[in-house]
């Protein structure tokens, strides 16, 4: 099984990096770049296409998708190099090397993170929002319709038995990424999560920070290379997100992030030539559409840390202009602080209007409620805790470091300026209610763990410059000897990755998972809460006895019928994991007059039981075409196997009063308080 997982997870990585590298270097790009930036690429291709496939009917697969955009990017990257001659590759030795150490770093960090804590690759967390990845992605493969415009967990024939109103726009490139490798290598919903995560954020997220670390520092290779240790040292990215929700179109989204930041840093450098300036400006374009496919806040993510570099990179260009010297310095730098003003008018005047555009209302004006105090917030990101429950004392400590030599050096401190402005929203999204609240973190729905992850990102290119400076202080000594240098270097290197990495006994185990944190590698505590959500659970609403019955219930029912549940039981995973083709796949929303269910849902939730002697239900399940009804949980609801939003059931009254005395029901299968009942009135 693992041995398939490897040959995925490859696969994932042809889907996200071949097309978009070829288009890149037909565009003249060089070639760390272009692996930076080349998942950004493919994934607008993926889901343009993916929208156009939608709107006149073709069918998704990964055939139609993937082979299509590779053509093209073969025939542009082939006129390319006819019409321009053989473009250079511009990839160093050390380039290569260095990149090698940031895909092996990512490799074995993303296994002891993420894959050593999975029992098998179709583990999945049994958390709030995976039900809708995983019923999407079946829905996707089922369907083959991957749009982004009506996406829905009721898609191709199955629209038609959805409990609410039509799809509508959802940011869908992830979950057409998963159903790529899905569908070509037959795999189940939860094992090709497992290897796009793997593939985004072992391999994808380390050569994309790669780029923009290369962008920002040039041909600084010693302080490049240290970055290498801190791009998944931070337990607040990605892997808080890897179990919280799970957020998995938001950790792709800030994986990628870094490659188009890359970009804008070299588009406004001074050393570009114009064509690669307009392929610069292309690649940005082409990031920005990915962004509305992935995740959208990964654009106001962007901005927040480019927001700093720009003001500062208007303030050079205006006060160095010709115009501006022609007229004295004491004018150029009036002009400069004129024209950086403006910068940050603009700045301020698109973060305000997008925060009032109507399309962003039902996200920026989602409320988390502030749960950290403002001192402990503060603390929170002098030790680079965030919203994680324990201390990361290395990463702290580099931080610090970083700071100190980047405020000394004249070029970096934007670095400063956008690390600040990072943990500024993050202080006020965890600790300051109010309109504030909103408007600071409203587009990551004020959602603590979505703003602590750039925030912990944000540092890493102060942590690399941290360890560059202390590996050079401890090397200094040695500068006269052979080798000496070098080999205090890689001894402080290691002594800092320990700090890091090393596996620290983390947590007091309980029989509810883990509890107590004692120690200050938050690596270690994070991968206790990982192991402990993706094997276990808290509750485990869906488990394997729950799941084997579900197995035995598709092999007694002709293929392909429609079973009435109650999805707060567990069984809102039983399409995307198993297969079942459940009527109820959301956790909520049935009931609210303002959340658009159709009245015949409404009718089979609250009066399924009386079938027999209503004729109203029997028509709506006759219309949407059910003949069986299924219970995890039946008899007196346990909190431990029950989803919260279940409250009182009332909702449910209808399903779980169906038993083995109701009129209308035949009983077709029973173990333990799980029981499958045939429709038969």
């Amino acid at each position: 099984m693992w041995g398939l997982f490897a040959i995925a997870t490859i696969v994932g990585v042809v889907f996200l990096f071949l097309p978009g590298y070829l288009f890149l270097r037909a565009g003249r790009l060089s070639s760390w770049l272009s692996v930076g930036c080349a998942p950004l690429i493919s994934i607008a291709c993926y889901s343009v296409l993916c929208v156009v496939f939608g709107i006149s009917g073709v069918f998704c697969s990964w055939r139609s998708v993937f082979l299509p955009v590779f053509g093209v990017s073969v025939i542009a990257y082939g006129v390319s190099r006819f019409v321009a001659g053989v473009c250079p590759t511009e990839l160093k030795r050390r380039d290569t090397a260095v990149m090698g150490v940031y895909v092996v770093a990512g490799i074995a960090v993303t296994c002891g993170m993420y894959i050593c804590q999975l029992a098998s690759p179709e583990a999945f967390v049994q958390s709030w929002d995976n039900a809708h990845h995983l019923d999407a992605i079946r829905g996707f493969v089922d369907s083959g319709r991957w749009s982004s415009l009506d996406t829905s967990l009721y898609l191709g024939d199955d629209a038609l038995i959805d409990p609410f109103v039509e799809g509508a726009f959802y940011p869908s490139a992830w979950y057409a990424l998963a159903a790529m490798v899905a569908g070509l290598l037959g795999l189940s919903a939860p094992f090709a999560i497992s290897a796009v995560n793997f593939a985004i954020i072992a391999i994808a997220f380390p050569l994309s920070t790669y780029a923009f670390l290369r962008s920002v520092f040039g041909d600084d290779i010693r302080t490049v290379a240290a970055g290498s240790l801190f791009v998944l040292a931070s337990a607040s990215f990605p892997w808080v997100m890897l179990r919280w929700g799970p957020l998995y179109p938001n950790i792709m989204a800030n994986c990628l992030l870094p490659g188009i930041m890359g970009a804008f840093v070299l588009l406004l450098s001074q050393t570009q030539e114009t064509h690669r300036k307009v392929s610069l400006c292309a690649v940005l374009l082409a990031g920005v559409l990915s962004y509305v496919f992935i995740q959208p806040n990964g654009v106001f993510t962007a901005v927040v840390l480019l927001a700093p570099y720009l003001v500062a990179r208007v303030f050079s260009m205006a006060r160095g202009s010709v115009w501006a010297s022609k007229r004295g310095s004491g004018f150029a730098w009036s002009f400069g602080f004129i024209c950086s003003a403006l910068a940050v008018i603009t700045v301020i005047a698109f973060w305000i209007l997008a925060f009032n555009a109507p399309f962003m209302q039902a996200v920026v004006n989602y409320r988390w409620p502030c749960d950290t105090e403002f001192a402990d917030a503060l603390v929170d990101v002098v030790t680079q805790r965030f919203h994680t429950s324990a201390l990361s004392i290395g990463c702290a400590l580099m931080l610090g470091v970083g700071i100190v030599s980047a405020l000394v050096r004249k070029r970096h401190r934007w670095l400063v300026a956008s690390w600040l402005l990072s943990c500024v929203i993050y202080v006020i999204c965890v600790s300051v209610d109010g309109d504030l609240h909103q408007l600071a973190a409203g587009f990551w729905y004020t959602d603590a763990p979505r703003v602590a992850a750039f925030a912990a990102f944000s540092a890493v290119p102060l942590q690399a410059i941290g360890l560059a400076e202390v590996a050079s202080l401890a090397a200094r000594p040695f500068v006269s000897r052979r080798y000496g240098e070098l080999v205090a270097e890689m001894a402080m290197t290691i002594i800092v990755g320990i700090m890091l990495f090393a596996p620290i006994e983390a947590t007091e185990s309980t029989d509810v998972g883990p509890r107590h944190f004692t120690n200050a590698n938050a690596l270690s505590a994070e991968a206790a809460f990982i192991s402990w959500d993706y094997r276990f659970g808290d509750p485990r609403i869906y488990d394997e006895a729950e799941r084997a019955f579900v197995h035995e219930a598709l092999s007694i029912m002709p293929e392909g019928s429609l079973v009435i549940n109650g999805p707060n039981d567990g069984s809102a995973y039983a399409y995307g994991v198993d297969g079942l083709r459940t009527y109820y796949r959301y956790w909520r929303g049935y009931g609210d007059p303002s959340g658009g269910e159709k009245l015949e849902s409404a009718l089979i939730r609250d009066h399924l039981c009386d079938i027999a002697g209503n004729e109203d239900v029997r028509k709506a399940v006759d219309d949407v075409g059910a003949h069986y009804v299924i219970q995890l949980d039946c008899g007196e609801p346990n909190w431990n196997y029950m989803m919260w939003v279940y409250g009182d059931g009332e909702l449910w009254r209808g399903v779980d009063g169906v038993n083995e005395e109701t009129p209308g029901f035949e009983l077709v299968l029973s173990r333990d308080d799980m029981r499958l009942y045939q429709i038969v009135a």
